[in-house]
């Protein structure tokens, strides 16, 4: 099972479809980023792998929009905004690998998905998370993975 540090960078109050959220949200996740590398720094932690987008329901109905990254196991840390979660793994999963950034490209791959759910029957548990694979400072060259878990 993966730890990840995360930032929730925005509570949204429905989850209508994923990719209606990803589409309004897209343009924000530098800064989440940035935010969440900078505590990261500043707790003298370095991330162990990918950065995902993750989703959380809460108690209060709220959804919230997080960005985390894979730390060590045995991290620990003392902040504010970063909070460290495990990552379940995932025993099926229907998935789909992009390039591009979130305004277009990531909006047709949930699309995409989204349709083929439909056409075999199949349905989700949880909301998707992305797996940003290559994350580079030009959008067009990010490498994403759209991972929705499967019943």
């Amino acid at each position: 099972m993966n730890i990840v540090a995360s930032y929730v960078w925005r509570p949204v109050s429905t989850y209508l479809q994923e990719f209606q959220i990803v589409k309004a949200l897209g343009p924000a996740t530098g800064p989440a980023r940035g935010r969440r590398r900078s505590e990261l720094a500043r707790c003298s932690i370095e991330p162990a792998g990918p950065t995902y987008g993750l989703y959380d329901q809460r108690p209060d109905g709220d959804i919230h929009v997080m960005s985390a990254v894979i730390v060590a196991e045995d991290t620990s840390i003392d902040s504010q905004i970063i909070e460290l979660r495990h990552l379940p793994p995932v025993e099926r999963a229907a998935t789909l690998v992009y390039l591009g950034g979130m305004e277009g490209a990531m909006v047709d791959g949930y699309e995409v998905l989204e349709r083929w759910m439909r056409a075999t029957r199949e349905s989700t548990v949880g909301y998707a998370r992305g797996l940003y694979l290559n994350m580079d400072d030009d959008r067009s060259k990010w490498v994403t993975e759209i991972q929705f878990t499967l019943a």
